[in-house]
């Protein structure tokens, strides 16, 4: 599987705002956990690749810049009404633009310390022998 940028859809009317998401027809992966990352300007997150877990990053506040496998650049916002979907085995790193920029994950497995590899070398090695 690619990595790869997903369509949201948003409807707006004098009230606010809604995002739908089915998760059996708009997600290419089963929801076992969600989690919420809280950015801080000028400080990168994630940094590890993920040997099982598929995720899918959702802007929910905030312009967020996401390097995968330090070659492919994306840059996620919420008024652009799109998510990123990442496979396993690809490195990634996580910019925030602002302290209060907010990204909603969803993932495929429940949290495992074993699923996670820290090291870029290692990763290198793993991706490799894959």
């Amino acid at each position: 599987m690619q990595v790869k940028l997903i369509k949201l859809q948003i409807f707006k009317d004098s009230s606010g705002s809604l995002l739908p998401i089915s998760f059996k027809k708009d997600l290419p992966l089963s929801i076992k956990r969600l989690f919420i990352i809280f950015g801080k300007k000028n400080h990168v997150r994630s940094k590890h690749a993920h040997i099982k877990s598929k995720q899918i990053y959702i802007p929910l506040k905030g312009k967020i810049k996401i390097l995968v496998n330090k070659k492919k650049t994306f840059y996620l916002e919420k008024k652009n009404k799109t998510a990123l979907f990442v496979p396993e085995n690809n490195w990634t790193e996580i910019f925030f633009n602002k302290d209060d920029d907010q990204l909603l994950v969803l993932t495929n497995t429940e949290y495992f310390k074993n699923d996670y590899i820290r090291n870029y070398s290692k990763f290198l090695h793993h991706k490799k022998n894959y």
